[in-house]
């Protein structure tokens, strides 16, 4: 998806730039606004992208140190009631 969105801005860029050498005098400064808009954009999504990454990883680890805790107190458990009823 990110690859897709990064092919799309360069074509959109491209348009952009092909337009503006057939644009109207006085318009340079509306091509330039929308580049700006585009290339914002795009480092608006990177960014917002690089941190649901990285917070999925978080999430991720978090689960396994959860699950680790989980079975190792279920294992402790265990080895308590077999040595109880050996115990006894």
């Amino acid at each position: 998806m990110e690859e897709q969105i990064a092919e799309g801005n360069k074509a959109l860029l491209s348009s952009l730039d092909r337009l503006s050498k057939n644009a109207p005098a006085g318009s340079d400064v509306a091509v330039s606004a929308l580049k700006t808009f585009v290339n914002s954009s795009n480092a608006a999504f990177e960014s917002v992208s690089k941190t649901a990454k990285k917070v999925g990883a978080e999430i991720a680890e978090a689960s396994v140190e959860a699950a680790t805790h989980s079975a190792k107190a279920a294992t402790d458990a265990v080895s308590r009631k077999k040595t109880a009823s050996t115990a006894a």
